[in-house]
């Protein structure tokens, strides 16, 4: 019988060890890592997102071709996982909080790089057969994404977390080393020196998993050096018991921005997301940049047209794992060893 660990508790590594246990739920799976606050899953706007996030440096890109085709297998995952939480009651109502995605571009805010991009999406619509619709007013452009949906990062997780938490063995510790026992067995030992070993390993922890891999004893790194994208954004609801909180019934967002994302819009279960601006670094910074928080507060007024008068905001930071090449490193490490990394800001379509 398999003995499973996964390493990293983020979307990726709670779909991996949720997925392992519904097709055989008596496989032994071990779940390490602990919940960060600065977590890019939690900080992340959730987005089920393909042809959204193409630009016009990425189009042509072999892996945007394969995004781009495999994408109704994506979307469709997606589906089957709303409706088998939904039927465990792991949730109590479906994981989408909107349909659609609006891109739009703003007359007055439009620059090259947007305008290239959203004619790129366009015309990538049009190759694989996906159905948008055009819209043009006085000041701005849009198109809808229909088959494009968003859900609560924090609350989705949370939820599976709960789940897998009484089914299989969740470790609250990080993992230090590996170490090869022998060609089919490693042993993972976590920070706080407990040995465990196992026949089968994935490692799924986001930027930490370079680090990992680098002080793991009978494994070497990828050749492709990995960063932390340090991606920040706003949740902005109402603090007062007479104001609503703002409410959108779609992603509202503009094209990405060569390399980092336009403004956008998510609704989450009791707020609005605001996203997201990132920065690339070799050290895991621990608060936004201040000139990134300003550019959200102007894109919450100006483009998702929410009046913030009387509305507070949440400040989250997430470190997405971003590679040199901006290729996720996916594959076999060595035998019985995975690893799934370098997702960047794409890790919820990746799970």
């Amino acid at each position: 019988m398999d003995n499973i660990a996964v390493i990293g508790r983020g979307s990726i590594g709670l779909l991996i060890a949720l997925e392992l246990h519904k097709k055989n739920p008596d496989i032994e799976i071990t779940l390490y890592g602990e919940r960060s606050e600065n977590s890019a899953s939690y900080a992340a706007g959730a987005m089920i997102n393909i042809l959204s996030e193409i630009d016009c440096f990425n189009v042509d890109h072999p892996l945007t071709n394969w995004k781009l085709t495999n994408r109704g297998q994506a979307l469709n995952d997606w589906d089957e996982l709303d409706v088998y939480l939904t039927k465990k009651q792991i949730v109590n109502k479906s994981i989408y909080t909107s349909y659609g995605t609006k891109m739009s571009l703003m007359d007055n805010t439009i620059n090259e790089v947007e305008q290239k991009s959203f004619e790129s999406i366009i015309n990538a619509a049009k190759k694989y057969n996906i159905d948008i619709e055009f819209t043009q007013n006085e000041d701005k452009k849009s198109i809808l994404i229909k088959e494009e949906n968003s859900v609560d990062s924090r609350n989705l997780l949370e939820s599976i977390d709960k789940y897998l938490q009484g089914v299989i063995d969740v470790q609250n510790n990080n993992v230090e080393l590996l170490r090869k026992v022998s060609d089919d067995n490693w042993a993972v030992v976590d920070t706080k020196n407990n040995v465990k070993n196992f026949n089968k390993v994935i490692i799924a922890c986001g930027s930490w998993s370079e680090k990992l891999i680098s002080k793991s004893e009978g494994v070497s790194l990828p050749q492709i050096q990995s960063f932390y994208g340090i991606g920040s954004a706003l949740l902005v609801k109402s603090q007062l018991p007479h104001v609503e909180n703002p409410k959108l019934n779609k992603i509202l967002r503009t094209p990405n921005r060569g390399g980092t994302c336009g403004i956008h819009g998510v609704q989450r279960n009791e707020s609005v997301y605001v996203g997201a601006s990132s920065h690339t670094s070799h050290l895991a910074l621990r608060y936004p940049n201040p000139e990134s928080i300003r550019t959200l507060f102007e894109g919450t007024e100006r483009f998702l047209d929410i009046d913030t008068y009387d509305l507070g905001f949440e400040t989250v930071l997430g470190y997405r794992p971003v590679t040199t090449d901006h290729v996720p490193i996916i594959g076999s490490l060595s035998n019985n060893l995975w690893c799934i990394y370098g997702t960047k800001r794409d890790g919820f379509s990746w799970a």
